[in-house]
């Protein structure tokens, strides 16, 4: 069965294209599975539907937030379809589980002033500070995601037409434009780094003490200028939130912000139109004239 786990994972790698981060979910899913499998002296394959209910019953009473049990669900089911696929099962024990039901809530997203207040504060006159301006820069002029800030290559950008080329979830790459301000501090991380690397090749464009930047780098500094600024939470994911709500604030289309955030489905950006629609809701009550009457 170990063996049908591996070769589930490479599967969901391979031909679903999911990302790292949600092979190693899903892995960690199955393995407390597993593990729940050997307490009640059963095997994975073996177990039926009262099993598997029991199982998710128990990580609901770990505190497992609605999501994670629902994405736990979504393992489940992948798995013991490939079973079946595979000729190791003939009833698939999840068909009549129910996912539990959870409501999203709105993404938060900073102001254009909170922006701009955000945006000056590193030093651009040290190397970090110049760094960190670049990353905020970008962060917020192509809503990309963290995972996708880390690994970009110089060779990733062609300054002359203003557009990035990311490689996001699945290794799906998607072209994004670039403002003239996210352009200037690209150019200046660029130059800075010519000055440093005296002739020697480097790979990557966001680079602290010779090594690509951290997740935990980018996380740490936006926490710190939260705090600096007197706002809670602030993530890589505060600006991509952002990003894309200032854009349909501004009028452009979902399908637009779908393709730039590099979204596989409308029903994840259209959670940002809620956002826009409170927004036009409380400027139509608060400036039209029969809005009260």
């Amino acid at each position: 069965m170990q063996d049908c786990l591996t070769r589930y994972l490479s599967y969901l790698q391979v031909e679903k294209g999911l990302s790292p981060n949600s092979i190693a979910a899903y892995s960690n899913d199955l393995s407390q599975l597993k593990a729940f499998a050997v307490e009640h002296d059963k095997t994975i394959e073996l177990m039926d539907r009262e099993d598997i209910t029991a199982w998710l019953r128990d990580i609901q009473q770990r505190k497992r937030s609605p999501r994670s049990v629902a994405r736990a669900v979504t393992a489940l089911r992948g798995f013991y379809r490939f079973l079946i696929l595979d000729g190791l099962l003939d009833i698939d024990p999840t068909e009549s589980i129910v996912s539990p039901q959870f409501t999203n809530s709105l993404p938060k997203y900073l102001s254009s002033e909170q922006i701009e207040r955000i945006l000056a504060i590193p030093d651009c006159g040290t190397n970090k500070g110049l760094t960190d301006r670049a990353m905020l820069e970008l962060l917020y002029a192509t809503g990309i995601r963290v995972s996708e800030l880390i690994k970009l290559r110089v060779q990733d950008f062609d300054l002359n037409r203003g557009i990035l080329t990311c490689t996001g979830k699945g290794s799906k790459q998607r072209q994004i434009p670039l403002g003239r301000s996210a352009l200037h501090w690209i150019e200046m991380v660029i130059q800075q780094q010519d000055k440093q690397r005296d002739g020697k090749s480097q790979a990557w464009l966001f680079v602290r003490q010779g090594k690509p930047v951290t997740r935990q780098y980018v996380w740490q500094m936006l926490k710190k200028i939260g705090i600096a600024e007197g706002i809670d939470d602030v993530s890589p994911h505060y600006l991509r939130h952002t990003f894309a709500t200032h854009l349909l604030a501004g009028g452009a289309d979902t399908r637009t912000v779908q393709t730039l955030l590099g979204h596989a489905n409308l029903e994840t950006t259209q959670l940002y139109t809620h956002v826009t629609n409170d927004r036009l809701k409380s400027a139509y009550k608060k400036f039209h004239p029969r809005a009260k009457e």
